[in-house]
Parts: C-alpha cells; structure tokens; sequence
C-alpha cells in the first residue's frame, strides 16, 4: 500500500528543514544503488547515519533522530502508532541529461519484515518522481509531499530534466505498534 500526503509538514517546520539540510555537507556517491549500471546513476547524500561527520551531533541527539522524529511525527500521530527510525538521510539529484533517465529499482532495506516502511519526503517541485515496479505507479516530486510504502516495495528515481537539483530525504522505520 502506498499512501501520498500532500502539504505533509507545517510550512515553519518544512523551512527549518530545509534550512538545515543546505547547511550540512554532502558525500558523493558514484553508485546511486545496487541496480544502477551507468554513470548518470548517481547522487550525493547527506547520511545521518554511520557518518564521522555528524559525530558532533551524536553527542547529544542523533540528527537521525532529530530530523526523522521532526518529519515522522505528523504520520505517527495520524495513524496512532509508535515507531524505531532505521536511517534517515537526503538525496541529491544533479540533472545530467535533458532526456529522461531511470536510477534503477531497488529496495533501501534487504529482507525487511512487514513492519519496515519508508518515507520519502520531496523538497521542492520537479518533473522528476518515484516509480514502484509492481503497480507502474509513478509519484511527481512535488515541494513538500510525502509518499510512505513498504520497504519490501520495489522503487526506483525518475531524474528530472527541468531543474538543476532535486532533494528527498528518506527514512526508513519500523513500526512497533498498529
């Protein structure tokens, strides 16, 4: 089941987001996922995660936990359940064609239970999107949308040809309750 939410954040706590996250480093890498096979199929990545340069910010909270409870709290509630932030970091697309190109599908967990979910936060509006490889469905990069799926669902990046960059941060958690 795939479920899209438009106008997910508040729009303070969206800016405050994306504030923060043009001020944090990116790391480049040259393999965008395990699927990609040419060197279009990149991306740079903000990994809050296993990363020494966030190691300031482990000391008190992890920035995977700030930002993925900042950014989970409002599907949590809605839904009324609890849930364990598995990873949390920010992609960062660089158009490099004008012809639309395919990253590849993957799965961001290998052998997830049925309780792993991702969600995809999308930072500004773009022609590019999300295609899922069961159903063909395809979400637009629109400012401020989340998409939330399985994590054993198939997916792949549809890069954009109309902008220069395009962002999503990307979470994966496991629901410990329903």
């Amino acid at each position: 089941m795939i479920r899209v939410i438009e106008n997910y954040l508040p729009e303070r706590i969206f800016e405050e987001i994306t504030t923060s996250i043009d001020q944090l480093p990116w790391k480049l890498h040259k393999q965008m996922n395990p699927a990609a096979r040419d060197e279009h199929q990149f991306a740079f990545i903000q990994d809050y995660q296993g990363d020494q340069i966030f190691e300031y910010y482990r000391k008190q909270e992890s920035l995977a936990a700030i930002l993925g409870k900042t950014i989970m709290q409002p599907y949590l509630q809605s839904y009324k359940i609890a849930a364990n932030i598995l990873r949390a970091r920010t992609n960062l697309y660089i158009k490099t064609s004008d012809e639309p190109r395919e990253g590849g599908y993957h799965i961001d967990i290998a052998d997830p239970p049925q309780n792993y979910f991702t969600l995809l936060l999308y930072l500004e509006k773009s022609n590019g999107a999300t295609q899922f490889k069961e159903t063909g469905e395809i979400v637009k990069s629109e400012r401020n949308k989340a998409v939330i799926f399985p994590c054993s669902l198939e997916h792949q990046t549809l890069y954009q040809t109309d902008v220069l960059y395009r962002t999503n941060i990307n979470i994966n958690f496991a629901v410990i309750n329903d």
